[in-house]
């Protein structure tokens, strides 16, 4: 048993203070049964006071402090962000975890770091996201210094309104698992406008993704490159070739060579010597494939609309061609619920009848190409090109592969001027991704008179979400309803003396 130079019980024996007899530094220590259902079974700390008074008003505070979370039936005696998110992953599905290890990593550790966030107020969380915003501002101005030249961002003088919306419910939702397995009281209040504070960019719901002009940027500049590709991988004289051409296809004893190396062989040891025919990228056979990969899933997503991350968890056997009555034959799509945003299965059909079917078995050739398999149809249609987790696994980061073609195609970003809530004006980039793809096919399917159920039903998306975030400009489609009537009626067109009253503004806007 501890022996003591001085100790003192306190409120009727529940808590001891003392000083231990080998204390060097004489300061009183605090011991009192732990209230709470935990181990360990005593509190000891120390008060880091010498003086008698303030060791005793430090005791009773922190077993007050014990008592009112053992009434709240708190579990532990401080609960941090770092902590739940750790223990309770298993809550929350991938995409929302990944967003919110992302955001740990990048600022609740920098800013709540151990902090125990049970005693957080709505206050605190208010000052959280006020210094979220002015750290967009000092990163900034760091890169203006010519410091932190890689950081990322859409706008040099604001933060987005949705990258906030999207922390403050990753964060929210933490907290709700806190209050629901009592580690907290209570849920604070978190902001519910940010556009509304300085520093703050809001873009509207339908233009915060690159979208396609039809005309000026996707039939004038992603088709031609596309139809490019295809004419690359479709031309014999670029086509890999079996190491014996006279025997087929073995993935142990006869693979696929790229037209570079198989050339070279060729003209070494069985062909004339002659002149070799080659591609700087479709006679290779990884570009060949990288190219090959952006053409398919490109136009799989314009031709569906599926999500891209559904596109590049496909699998072989969830995409087939199927007669109808009609006479006509379809491409569809089984996005299973394993891999819906929604969670729910359904069949997609693509609008292009045969043809993604077409370029499907393409593209399934391009992949026997490039690995050098016997494909099954349990396989993934875009499969792992990491060497660790080669083939066996699907696609990952396949946004690399559009981001590098848009660049070629110098349709990677464009500029929007926003006006913030101090009335200044801040220039936004918005950027183009296989998402554009998605938009394209909805925004086309609204343009030509698709109804919106058929729609929701074939794209996985409600009715709400595709007017507000897919639709090039809802009152442009509320024009052409409510005029549809006049429509029917021989009308004399508008007098010319009006052209010069015309709105300059334009369908896309």
């Amino acid at each position: 048993m501890a022996s003591y130079k001085r100790h003192k019980w306190l409120m009727e024996g529940e808590i001891l203070i003392y000083i231990l007899s080998s204390a060097t530094n004489d300061n009183w220590q605090v011991r009192f049964a732990n209230p709470m259902d935990e181990r360990p079974r005593y509190i000891r700390k120390s008060t880091k006071h010498k003086s008698e008074a303030l060791a005793t008003a430090f005791a009773v505070d922190l077993f007050n402090e014990y008592r009112s979370r053992s009434l709240l039936n708190l579990k532990t005696e401080k609960t941090t962000i770092g902590y739940l998110l750790e223990n309770y992953s298993h809550q929350f599905d991938g995409v929302s975890l990944k967003a919110m290890r992302g955001f740990n990593r990048s600022y609740w550790q920098r800013y709540i770091g151990e902090d125990d966030i049970s005693v957080y107020t709505s206050e605190d969380i208010e000052n959280y996201f006020r210094w979220r915003i002015q750290d967009k501002q000092d990163r900034q101005d760091k890169v203006d210094d010519g410091e932190n030249d890689k950081y990322w961002n859409s706008s040099e003088s604001s933060i987005s309104a949705s990258t906030l919306k999207l922390e403050r419910n990753m964060m929210r939702r933490l907290f709700q698992i806190g209050y629901k397995f009592n580690y907290i009281a209570r849920v604070p209040a978190f902001p519910t406008r940010f556009d509304r504070m300085p520093g703050v960019h809001k873009l509207p719901s339908n233009k915060r993704r690159g979208r396609f002009h039809p005309e000026d940027d996707y039939n004038n500049i992603v088709l031609p490159y596309l139809s490019t590709i295809r004419n690359g991988i479709t031309n014999p004289k670029w086509t890999p070739q079996l190491e014996d051409p006279d025997k087929p296809f073995n993935a142990e004893t006869n693979i696929w060579e790229s037209r570079n190396k198989w050339k070279n062989r060729y003209h070494k040891t069985k062909g004339p010597h002659r002149k070799r025919v080659t591609h700087p990228i479709y006679c290779h056979l990884y570009d060949r494939y990288h190219h090959a990969h952006f053409w398919f899933a490109s136009l799989l997503i314009s031709n569906s609309g599926i999500r891209p991350a559904a596109c590049h968890r496909l699998r072989h056997k969830d995409i087939k061609l199927v007669p109808d009555n009609d006479g006509k034959v379809y491409t569809l799509i089984n996005i299973d619920q394993s891999i819906s945003k929604t969670g729910k299965g359904r069949i997609v059909v693509c609008r292009d009848f045969h043809k993604t079917y077409e370029r499907y078995l393409m593209f399934r050739k391009e992949v026997e190409y490039r690995f050098n398999r016997n494909i099954k149809e349990d396989d993934y249609i875009f499969p792992s090109t990491d060497q660790k987790r080669l083939y066996d696994y699907p696609r990952a980061k396949a946004d690399s592969v559009f981001r590098l073609h848009f660049k070629r195609m110098d349709l990677h970003q464009r500029t929007r001027e926003v006006k913030l809530a101090d009335g200044t004006f801040a220039n936004v980039k918005v950027f183009f991704s296989a998402y554009s793809f998605r938009s394209f096919y909805i925004s086309e399917r609204l343009k030509n008179g698709l109804d919106l159920y058929t729609l929701s039903k074939n794209v996985g998306s409600s009715p709400k979400t595709i007017l507000n975030a897919y639709d090039y400009n809802e009152n442009w489609e509320f024009r052409k309803q409510i005029t549809q009537h006049y429509k029917q009626l021989d009308l004399p067109d508008c007098p010319d003396t009006l052209e010069a009253h015309f709105s300059t503004s334009s369908l896309f806007d």
